[in-house]
């Protein structure tokens, strides 16, 4: 994804925030098969990767969203849409300008460590949730990077 964001960039950057028509679907599939997520499991995994590469971060985050994170970690503070659209737009952005193969790695660990984070918050969040309840809170994440699409202009 980040290297067609960099092939495509010229083309993505004159378009408009919202250049697609909007729409909200529901799922008319058969009920998923339940899986099983031990999210207790997941959130100690997220911590402790999150503690151990806060500083590899730094490298690629900014100090408001390191310190939201701390929140997180610390405090039990609220892993939101918004923040994750933040630090995916921002890891794009770093990945633009790394040019050596382990640079990449670093960065996309770093990205994958914080995705677990995001996960356990939504999957907290839509806890009980029907399969239509849940995908509407994904297209809801889905309007919330197209609302922070000029913060990826202006950062990348």
């Amino acid at each position: 994804m980040f290297k067609l964001a960099k092939f495509y960039e010229v083309y993505w950057k004159s378009k408009p925030a919202r250049w697609h028509t909007k729409f909200q679907r529901e799922s008319f599939s058969q009920k998923p098969i339940p899986v099983q997520v031990n999210v207790s499991d997941m959130k100690k995994s997220f911590e402790s990767e999150f503690n151990s590469s806060k500083g590899v971060m730094k490298q690629f985050l900014p100090q408001t969203i390191i310190d939201n994170l701390d929140d997180i970690v610390n405090n039990g503070g609220n892993f939101n849409s918004k923040l994750w659209a933040e630090i995916v737009y921002n890891h794009a952005a770093a990945f633009k300008d790394i040019e050596d193969e382990e640079g990449k790695y670093t960065l996309l660990d770093s990205l994958k460590t914080l995705w677990i984070g995001r996960f356990v918050s939504y999957a907290t969040e839509v806890d009980g949730m029907d399969i239509n309840e849940a995908e509407k809170i994904i297209q809801e994440q889905a309007g919330i990077f197209e609302e922070k699409f000029e913060y990826l202009r202006s950062i990348y």
